[in-house]
């Protein structure tokens, strides 16, 4: 309907509620003939005011004349203006979404454009470092060591903006899915990690159910998330061990990682699942990161309908609990 024709909805645009105790013999109808016909006798209109003006109008209608009080009108009133809040949050948050997907998909077009040099740049560095174009001195060989290495660290930030930015975009959303076995996947991680883990003297344990757990999604996003998950342990972690626990709960899988390692502090646990974030004792050792793998993890885990909970202590480790529907509880 527009509203800014008719000329009771104009005064109620105005900012006042319009009470038409009798439509039979108002003349500020626009369409008598069809308010009668409709059976329409008495008509309150009151307006949704937002911060920015009005943006429309909550109409009550009434089978017979002078069906509506004042205190009927002030009650449309009330509604009218949780109504408007309502609607003004919604339109917000409905901005907010917009932004963020464009502000992915910016960041998935310029990530994908530097890939490309990147990876180009860091294979010539290595042929450098290997002497295959001359031998190097020792100055000239240190310069293109830090060189690569900073290269691989841009690399990790452009593999990781690009899955952050997939998932903002629904990309992942879309992803083929299937049964996936998460305990293979648990197991392979496992593997992965066994030779790290072992080079910094840690004891890396994993428990695993002998039946399956299946998993209805697509593995690499499973592997994606076990493995930040692992890595973050080992990594972070200097003496003790990294245990891995997986177990079925009535129609859940639970799997637990937890370390001896520097631990999270307190105050930084509410920001830990923020994008680029990094706790400051993290941020003091010589271990690299972007700050991206956790907000993916966490992008993942709710695309699943999963949760993901963390405590921790500094200087006594840290303990990720993870919870995934099972694929036999989402077809039951």
């Amino acid at each position: 309907i527009e509203v800014a024709r008719a000329p009771i909805d104009q005064e109620a645009l105005s900012g006042k509620t319009v009470l038409i105790p009798d439509a039979s013999q108002d003349t500020r109808l626009r369409y008598p003939d069809k308010v009668a016909a409709e059976g329409i006798r008495t008509i309150l209109s009151t307006p949704l005011l937002s911060k920015r003006g009005a943006i429309g109008v909550l109409r009550a209608y009434g089978g017979s004349a002078h069906r509506f009080s004042q205190d009927d009108a002030d009650f449309l009133a009330a509604i009218a203006a949780e109504g408007s809040v309502a609607i003004e949050n919604a339109r917000a948050y409905q901005l907010l979404e917009n932004l963020d997907r464009e502000k992915s998909q910016f960041v998935r077009m310029v990530t994908h454009e530097l890939r490309s040099p990147v990876q180009v740049t860091l294979s010539l560095l290595n042929v450098l470092g290997r002497g295959y174009v001359g031998a190097l001195n020792e100055k000239q060989s240190d310069l293109v060591d830090r060189a690569y290495r900073r290269l691989r660290f841009l690399q990790t930030l452009i593999d990781d903006l690009l899955d952050l930015a997939a998932g903002k975009a629904d990309v992942l959303a879309t992803a083929e899915r299937g049964l996936v076995s998460l305990t293979d996947v648990l197991r392979e991680v496992n593997e992965r990690y066994e030779a790290p883990a072992h080079d910094k003297g840690l004891a890396l344990r994993c428990k695993c159910p002998k039946s399956d757990l299946p998993i209805w999604g697509d593995r690499s996003e499973l592997d994606r998330i076990i493995n930040n998950l692992v890595s973050n342990a080992v990594k972070y972690t200097q003496e003790g061990e990294v245990r891995v626990l997986a177990e079925q709960i009535d129609g859940f899988a639970r799997v637990v990682v937890s370390d001896t390692g520097i631990g999270i502090p307190e105050d930084a646990l509410p920001e830990l699942f923020q994008e680029f974030y990094r706790a400051q004792n993290a941020k003091e050792i010589k271990e690299t990161g972007t700050g991206l793998g956790l907000a993916i993890v966490k992008d993942l885990v709710e695309r699943y309908d999963g949760t993901i909970e963390v405590e921790s202590k500094v200087s006594e480790g840290t303990t990720f609990t993870l919870t995934l529907p099972l694929a036999d509880a989402l077809f039951a």
